[in-house]
């Protein structure tokens, strides 16, 4: 029967994972990132694994949380860069010409 310790994660990789997606995420390289948060739940629940190490749990969450800080400003300029957008459709709804052609490739 294997051991507890030999079926745990290796928490080493999900750690370095969880720092790639983290960098990542606070370049902007949002597409590179996403088969990274598959590692996520990893960590999760390695976080969760009472014979994970303090000090391997207090670096995952603290991970973790950079990877949702991170993603959180990502979203909040996707929002800001929408509205910008639909404010400058709107503006050029404004003018006759640009009207048109907006309606015709609608």
């Amino acid at each position: 029967m294997p051991s507890a310790r030999a079926a745990s994660p290796d928490w080493q990789a999900v750690l370095v994972g969880l720092r790639r997606e983290r960098e990542l995420l606070e370049e902007g390289r949002w597409e590179e990132a996403l088969p990274l948060a598959e590692r996520r739940a990893d960590a999760e629940r390695s976080l969760a694994d009472a014979s994970a190490p303090e000090g391997v749990r207090r670096a995952l969450a603290a991970e973790l949380e950079g990877c949702l800080v991170a993603a959180e400003a990502l979203r909040r300029e996707a929002v800001e860069a929408l509205g910008g957008l639909a404010r400058y459709r709107e503006e050029l709804r404004a003018r006759p010409a640009a009207a048109a052609y907006l309606d015709r490739r609608a």
